[in-house]
């Protein structure tokens, strides 16, 4: 009858293991948990973590000083001889040997029929010059790295950013996310949109109107993912030890240039012969 079934549902003392991955895991147990019995009471139950933002378990793989290639999560999940103990101290021992043990479940890789697959991103953005009478667009770009270089995150399908959320910047002017800026002392502006928002296929645009005839110069493009919380995609764009090891806590920058094209100063006459 009902009254055998005597397990508590709390499961509280859980914990959370990675099986060798190369990043550093680590895991926030939650205290909410259901634990339903089959109507028979035979002894089987279905343990249930409440969805959503406020209740379950995550788990976070730490970046590191390293880029890692893209690796499934492998995560045992152990549950203790108390919580498995009711309160008549029968309890969870396979090999009746009287004494009460731990559970784990291992190799749990994500849920339904796919696995969780854990990617090294960045967020990138691009520098982009055109005349000042053309509009300039400059990618933006999720990216992650493959074991050998950075390729495009075709994956990525969410990753949102509005135009308010990018910050332009000049000699002209300072902090701008109204997607205006003054590009030369003259008055002439550029208007940015962005296109793909969230990104399509791990691509999106920012598109910026010509300034004008004579109106040369540029805007500095930042994204502050703090704000965003998209951390995971910052980089360490400087590399300044040179090693390429970190930390990443960079956020993305790139530059609209409008007339101000670089030539080598030496070359005085050119020309593309045909035959």
């Amino acid at each position: 009858g009902n009254g055998f079934w005597k397990l508590s549902t709390g499961l509280s003392s859980r914990s959370y293991d990675d099986a060798g991955q190369p990043l550093l895991f680590g895991s926030v147990n939650g205290n909410n948990a259901a634990l339903g019995a089959a109507a028979d009471y035979n002894g089987q139950g279905t343990l249930s973590l409440t969805a959503g933002s406020s209740g379950g378990d995550s788990f976070m793989y730490d970046r590191g000083t390293a880029a890692a290639a893209p690796f499934n999560a492998d995560v045992d999940a152990t549950f203790t001889a108390n919580d498995l103990k009711d309160s008549d101290n029968v309890c969870y021992d396979p090999d009746d040997n009287d004494t009460c043990d731990p559970l784990t479940i291992s190799g749990i890789t994500g849920s339904g029929t796919g696995t969780a697959q854990q990617r090294f991103g960045r967020l990138n953005i691009g520098k982009e010059v055109s005349s000042t009478m053309i509009a300039v667009n400059v990618p933006l770009t999720a990216e992650y790295y493959n074991g050998t270089s950075y390729v495009v995150n075709t994956d990525d399908q969410c990753t949102g950013i509005a135009s308010n959320e990018l910050t332009l910047s000049n000699t002209n002017q300072s902090a701008e996310t109204d997607g205006d800026i003054e590009i030369c002392e003259a008055g002439g502006t550029t208007t940015m949109s962005v296109t793909n928002n969230p990104l399509v296929s791990g691509d999106g645009l920012l598109s910026f109107t010509a300034p004008g005839a004579s109106c040369e110069g540029f805007t500095n493009i930042l994204i502050d993912l703090s704000l965003l919380n998209l951390n995971h995609l910052r980089f360490d764009w400087e590399d300044e030890d040179g090693s390429n090891n970190g930390p990443y806590d960079q956020n993305p920058q790139g530059r609209a240039t409008f007339g101000i094209i670089s030539r080598p100063k030496e070359i005085i006459y050119t020309r593309e012969p045909w035959n």
